[in-house]
């Protein structure tokens, strides 16, 4: 490793602490997949049983949340838990880009910790930056010809997403076109699918091979899916950087095939492998485009190649529009309910039924703070509502429901669900209970269940309409 390097890396690792921890008491994360994690570690640990937070499971990070839950279930130490991870993501693909003798190693490791996707996922309760460090730490392992290392991480990877068990593949490649030996590649993999087979082994214990099943919700716009795989994961700055570097550099981008100055710097096989991580994950991506952070698993594999490209220059250039990216020049849409509040300065529009805006003062980082502020506000809202209810209620509260489920601050004749069927709706009205959907639910629960009854046997909850 070069000189200078272990100061390098604890300089890495703390500055990524120290830029996560102003996020980290906001609740559990914005997304309400986020607060079922909580809510299903909390379920585990009062009843002994495992069950997935949402299918097929995540099962190594549902039972750590789980054990950790008698113990400190806080919002600081399950979002520090992703703090921690994450720095220590930077820290191996640092060591990685000097495996690989890369030029720029520290200006690339900073431009890899702020890139938004993985920055935000950094700072809440979710599993993305977990499966990634194990994916980083297994590449480190297979670079040092530890391949039976490189298997087991990739096994824990999987352990905590079921498709990172697909890295089995480019390592394959890695290591033959290194060995020219199968032996080493089935050494990698059959470890790799041992582990995995361990780490599983609770949700096929209790829901059998129906465990792997998927949520399918329905599928999304096309703007929303080309939003989430582009502004989504890198923010405005990083996406026009790109787009400027591969424009006047495009002959470059295909030069590794002739020029050994740039492929020596690379094992055989990586170029190849890149593509297949990236292919990979649009795959995963496209099956379910509601989630950004599908991309974070090929994002230090795309840094990595730049590394072989850029100078000095244009390396020290990218850690600064990435870090401008997080912080500033934010897109989103506002919602009073869910949604960051643009500042003065911020230009709004409306685009897509939706109430958009700009902001070069409020980049992704801040907006999705303020998103989660936002949300939690009005949950307590309802909370406050709920408790002065003596009428039988029912409230469907959609994506709203794993936050107000884990907080348990209703009373018993106010019953809140996640989303309702059709007889659910109708069982409800027939008893008599006021019928209540949070904003945006009527929506979501039609698309999901294929009724509109609660739009006519219901009626929006809002907290400006419903202060006692």
């Amino acid at each position: 490793m070069k000189s200078g390097s272990r100061r390098e890396i604890i300089l890495l690792f703390a500055a990524n602490v120290l830029a996560r921890l102003p996020f980290i008491n906001a609740g559990y994360g914005r997304e309400e997949d986020a607060w079922a994690q909580a809510q299903n570690a909390k379920q585990i640990w009062e009843t002994g049983i495992y069950e997935v937070s949402r299918l097929p499971g995540h099962p190594l990070y549902e039972l750590l949340l789980a054990g950790l839950w008698p113990i400190n279930h806080s919002y600081w130490l399950f979002n520090l838990l992703s703090v921690l991870v994450s720095s220590l993501s930077v820290v191996y693909f640092y060591k990685i880009c000097n495996k690989l003798n890369l030029l720029n190693t520290l200006a690339l490791s900073v431009a890899f910790s702020f890139i938004p996707v993985f920055f935000i996922a950094g700072t809440y309760t979710i599993d993305y930056n977990f499966g990634l460090l194990f994916i980083l730490i297994s590449l480190y392992q297979l670079l040092r010809g530890k391949y039976w290392l490189a298997g087991i991480f990739i096994g824990l990877a999987t352990g905590i997403r079921i498709s990172h068990l697909g890295f089995i593949l480019p390592w394959a490649i890695i290591i033959f076109t290194r060995t020219h030996s199968l032996k080493f590649v089935l050494r990698m993999g059959l470890t790799s699918l041992l582990v995995a087979a361990i780490a599983f082994s609770p949700p096929l214990l209790q829901y059998g091979m129906g465990f792997l099943d998927f949520h399918k919700p329905p599928y999304p716009s096309t703007i929303k899916v080309l939003y989430k795989m582009s502004v989504g994961v890198y923010g405005i700055p990083l996406l026009l950087f790109f787009a400027y570097f591969f424009f006047t550099n495009i002959r470059k981008p295909f030069s590794f095939w002739t020029l050994h100055s740039y492929y020596s710097r690379m094992p055989r096989g990586f170029y190849i492998s890149l593509l297949l991580i990236f292919a990979m994950q649009l795959v995963v991506f496209l099956r379910l485009p509601f989630k950004s952070e599908f991309f974070i698993p090929f994002l230090p594999f795309l840094l990595m190649y730049l590394g072989v490209l850029m100078n000095r220059k244009q390396a020290i250039s990218l850690a600064i529009v990435s870090i401008a990216s997080c912080f500033f020049f934010g897109f989103d849409y506002y919602n009073p309910y869910r949604g960051a509040p643009p500042s003065p300065l911020g230009l709004r529009f409306e685009g897509n039924d939706k109430s958009l805006f700009f902001d070069p003062i409020q980049g992704p980082a801040i907006i999705d703070i303020r998103k989660r502020n936002t949300k939690i506000q009005f949950v307590e809202e309802f909370n406050a509502w709920a408790k002065k209810q003596s009428a039988p209620t029912y409230v469907i509260a959609g994506w709203y429901w794993p936050q107000i489920d884990l907080k348990q601050q209703y009373p018993s004749n106010v019953e809140v669900d996640y989303y309702a069927t059709e007889d659910e709706v109708r069982n409800a009205h027939k008893s008599g209970k006021a019928i209540f959907y949070l904003p945006e639910i009527n929506e979501a629960n039609a698309q999901i269940n294929s009724h509109y009854l609660a739009d006519s046997l219901g009626k929006p909850w809002l907290p400006e309409t419903n202060k006692e």
